[in-house]
C-alpha cells in the first residue's frame, strides 16, 4: 500500500532562517504550526462550498450516472422500497430534487467532516483518514473492476489568500518575539 499526499513546496529557506534565529521552544514551534494546519485545513473544508481546487479551477460536476445512483439510493421510502420512480413510472419529484442538487462531494459531508489537523514542533499535516480520500484528490480509475474514471477534485492544497493569511500570521508570530 503506498501513502500518497499533498505536499507544499517552495523556498522556506528564509523564513527557516529567521525562525531558528529566534531559538523558538518546542512548544512555540507547535503553536505555530497548529495554527498554520487550523488555516490550510479551514481553507479545505472552505473548498466544499466552493467547489474549486486551491488553485480557483472549477470541480467537474458529477455525471449522470452518478446523480442517478445517489437519487436512488436516497430516496428509498420508510418500507424500504425504492421512491426513484412513481407508480406511473416517471422519476418521482424527491428524486429530481436529489438530481437537481447534486453537488461533487457533498453527498453525506463525511469527507469535509473528516479533515483533521496535527501539528508538533517539527511539522504540521492537514488531510483525512478515509480510504476514499485520494480517489477524490487526485481522480483516477475507481468502482468494481476500475471500469469508472473519477475526475480530480482536488480539496487539499493551499490558496494564494491562505498563503498570505499564513505569511501574516509568521510575521506576527516573529514580530512578538523580536519586540
Amino acid at each position: 500500500m503506498t501513502t500518497e499526499g499533498v505536499r507544499v513546496d517552495g523556498d522556506w529557506s528564509r523564513l527557516l532562517n529567521v525562525l531558528g534565529d529566534l531559538n523558538l521552544s518546542p512548544a512555540e514551534l507547535k503553536q505555530l504550526n497548529a495554527q498554520i494546519a487550523q488555516i490550510v485545513a479551514e481553507g479545505s473544508k472552505e473548498r466544499f462550498e466552493t467547489e474549486k481546487s486551491s488553485d480557483g479551477q472549477r470541480w467537474k460536476p458529477l455525471s449522470p450516472a452518478t446523480l442517478e445512483a445517489r437519487a436512488r439510493r436516497r430516496s428509498k421510502r420508510k418500507d424500504g422500497s425504492s421512491g426513484y420512480k412513481t407508480k406511473r413510472g416517471k422519476v418521482s419529484k424527491r428524486a429530481q430534487r436529489i438530481i437537481a442538487s447534486g453537488r461533487p462531494l457533498k453527498d453525506t459531508g463525511r469527507l469535509m467532516r473528516s479533515i483533521a489537523t496535527k501539528a508538533t514542533n517539527e511539522g504540521l499535516a492537514v488531510g483525512t483518514n478515509l480510504a476514499q480520500a485520494a480517489i477524490q484528490q487526485f481522480g483516477g480509475p475507481a468502482g468494481r473492476g476500475k471500469k469508472v474514471t473519477i475526475p480530480a477534485r482536488p480539496y487539499l492544497g493551499v490558496s494564494s489568500s491562505e498563503e498570505a493569511d499564513i505569511m501574516e500570521l509568521i510575521n506576527e508570530f516573529v514580530k512578538e518575539r523580536i519586540t
